[in-house]
């Protein structure tokens, strides 16, 4: 109903006896995560409508106008498309990257060959998915960190990571990378033991600067979440700084308390996996069911 890009809706009612149910059709569905609208103040010229070309504002402060042809088809196409480099600070370089150094990641962890600085090595994950690269993505990361935020977001249908590159001068690729191999090396250098599960415990060592001790683990915790299906990324230059922001989804539960991925052998036929996905017996993941 509050769809700030809907223009049309369409009503049927049937009745049952005593009872009525009443159905609505809006012309444009919303996708799972998607901004229902941009908050703010209400129209208050026609310059502030600008949803659609031509609109007029109206005392109710909402926009009244007639998208143009083929306005579905385009307004799914923005949502799936990426924002420009200036932007994002990404380009399909560092998207590929982001997204091959994820997965590569992932499918190591999967398969048992992550070394763990308070175990052995990661155990196996039995259904970890291979990720895709989603730019609505980053379009939430840039709506919810704004112009510039050196905190960490919490955007509640995503796992949220970010990282200070380090030197800022450095391209947006070399920052990149600098990000993920900190974010890799919290399994490496700090650890998170056989358990496998992520507790309060390990999140608040993180804030622990007692003897300069500071060993988080969440952002590897986020990277492996094994019902994670995708990654959206931005990087910030703002205040002298380089940001990296990476958000995972859909967050359909919360990591705390509980098992990062389910213990097992990685698949070895496309049975072992949710759904109707496929083992990629090689990598040891499935794709998103």
């Amino acid at each position: 109903m509050a769809r700030a890009r809907n223009t049309k809706i369409g009503c049927a009612v049937t009745k049952r006896g005593q009872r009525a149910d009443v159905y609505c059709l809006y012309d444009l569905p919303l996708r799972e995560g998607a901004i229902v609208y941009e908050a703010g103040n209400g129209c208050k010229t026609d310059a502030d409508c600008t949803t659609y070309k031509n609109s007029k504002c109206k005392p109710s402060g909402l926009c009244h106008g007639v998208p143009e042809p083929g306005y579905k088809e385009k307004s799914e196409a923005l949502e799936k498309s990426c924002g420009s480099e200036e932007e994002t600070g990404m380009t399909d370089e560092i998207r590929d990257y982001l997204l091959d150094i994820h997965n590569k990641f992932r499918s190591s962890v999967a398969r048992g060959l992550e070394p763990d600085m308070l175990g052995d090595f990661t155990p196996k994950a039995k259904k970890m998915i291979k990720l895709s690269y989603d730019c609505y993505l980053e379009r939430v990361a840039l709506r919810t960190v704004g112009q510039c935020s050196s905190e960490r977001s919490d955007p509640k249908l995503f796992f949220w990571n970010m990282h200070n590159v380090s030197n800022p001068s450095m391209s947006n690729l070399d920052g990149a990378k600098e990000a993920v191999n900190a974010w890799i090396n919290q399994i490496r250098h700090n650890g998170l033991g056989p358990s496998n599960t992520f507790t309060e415990s390990l999140y608040w060592r993180a804030a622990n600067t007692y003897y300069e001790l500071y060993r988080p683990i969440e952002d590897y915790v986020n990277m492996v979440i094994d019902t994670n299906d995708r990654v959206g990324c931005i990087i910030q230059n703002c205040n002298n700084n380089k940001y990296v922001h990476c958000l995972y989804g859909f967050r359909r539960t919360e990591a705390m308390g509980k098992k990062i991925y389910e213990v097992g052998e990685t698949c070895t036929k496309s049975s072992d996996c949710t759904g109707n996905a496929e083992c990629l017996v090689e990598e040891g993941l499935c794709t998103a069911p």
